[in-house]
């Protein structure tokens, strides 16, 4: 293997080792409660933490197919969001696109056609999907107007940002406590 040197010498740059480009997304519908959880993970995530520049925050709100471009442009994705499930209020499951009906029934949010078909649109553009982890959140209440979480499921974010760090981790991407 070349060293950094022999390339200086015939005047070529050494190849560079970027950071893998890492995307935490928030999706869901804060005007519903629990159904905001993944922005509300991710705003405390901006609250609590300090990432490198390789990583990128993003409220990904309800936009689905609007986030195509942002799916398409990571190494790394690591979505936040309610689910139903089959699992009582505050469970956290994990899951990839690949699992995602194994684990989850039929309907998995409001806004999850959007989510989903912004997947696999960026899967059927590129011919693969970033290295996508799914964390889900069984909401208590993500039917009625409100812009809290209920009590539960905010007791339950602690734990997600845990998870997410976690993954950081493994990545070797280090997110420093503020």
């Amino acid at each position: 293997m070349a060293s950094t040197a022999d390339f200086n010498k015939r005047g070529l740059r050494p190849p560079q080792t970027q950071p893998p480009k890492v995307v935490i997304l928030g999706a869901g519908n804060i005007l519903l409660k629990d159904e905001g959880v993944g922005v509300r993970v991710v705003e405390q995530l901006r609250r609590e933490y300090h990432f490198p520049e390789n990583v990128s925050l993003i409220d990904g709100a309800t936009l689905g197919v609007d986030l195509i471009p942002i799916i398409r442009d990571t190494e790394h994705l690591i979505i936040i969001d309610a689910v139903k499930a089959r699992q009582k209020p505050g469970a956290i499951l994990k899951f990839t696109p690949e699992e995602l009906s194994s684990k989850i029934p039929a309907k998995h949010s409001l806004h999850q056609i959007g989510l989903l078909e912004a997947l696999e649109i960026a899967r059927q553009l590129d011919g693969k999907l970033p290295r996508t982890i799914i964390f889900g959140i069984v909401p208590e209440d993500a039917s009625h107007m409100g812009l809290e979480l209920t009590q539960l499921i905010r007791a339950q974010t602690p734990k997600v940002m845990k998870l997410i760090i976690e993954e950081l981790t493994n990545l070797k991407i280090p997110a420093k406590k503020l």
